[in-house]
């Protein structure tokens, strides 16, 4: 199968194989897109049940996705992995222009602020101690100990992937250059109203399949 990307005509083989879409077909009584397939896919390697329900085989092994029978499980599911895939690819999912929380600033509900900047560059990322990196009562994640980002709860800060923590991680490279994020502000803000959406979304992934039977998806 073949996908094709309307904007700049480059043809793009699906990694999905005929055999499973025919399998997931069988369970609705329909045939739908490839694309759909994969947010659906996303959607439910994002549950945070399935992690932990199958958290020992998901080390030794390739995750085994359970394809449901109830349409509208599966088309609730694919429409909340589209908004994750759209959210972690910070809107620029060449298959997709669904709008998404990045594009309303006035929801981000973050912004930038600073005590006395003086003598110090601007928005030059500084290697500071991991507790004066985020105070959780002010909601306020610490640039260089003088500006920083106001209004990031403490979960958005705390989120891991592949068991860095997202933010830290993206900061402490920085450090390491000493350099200026002066041009990055909103890249920055993009990135933990992504992670702040995506703990949202997530639980109401497990909200969506407890609603339908729980697990075992069927």
């Amino acid at each position: 199968m073949e996908l094709k990307n309307k904007k700049d005509g480059v043809i793009r083989e699906s990694n999905i194989t005929q055999e499973f879409v025919s399998e997931v077909a069988n369970k609705l009584g329909s045939i739908p897109e490839v694309e759909t397939i994969f947010y659906y896919l996303y959607a439910v390697l994002h549950s945070p049940t399935f992690r932990e329900r199958y958290k020992e085989f998901l080390k030794i092994d390739f995750p085994r996705v359970p394809v449901t029978s109830n349409k509208k499980l599966f088309e609730s599911l694919a429409v909340m992995g589209k908004t994750l895939t759209n959210l972690h690819l910070l809107g620029q999912n060449p298959f997709d222009e669904s709008k998404t929380a990045l594009d309303d600033t006035k929801i981000w509900a973050i912004s930038t602020g600073s005590k006395d900047p003086k003598g110090i560059a601007d928005w030059q990322v500084a290697k500071i101690k991991e507790e004066e990196r985020y105070d959780s009562q002010s909601k306020r994640v610490y640039i260089n100990g003088n500006q920083f980002f106001e209004g990031i709860e403490p979960e958005v800060w705390g989120f891991q992937i592949g068991g860095y923590q997202v933010l830290d991680k993206w900061l402490s490279e920085r450090a390491k250059e000493k350099r200026s994020i002066a041009d990055d502000l909103k890249y920055f803000m993009k990135i933990a109203v992504s992670l702040r959406e995506t703990i949202r979304i997530m639980k109401e992934i497990d909200e969506a399949i407890d609603a339908h039977g729980g697990w075992p998806i069927k």
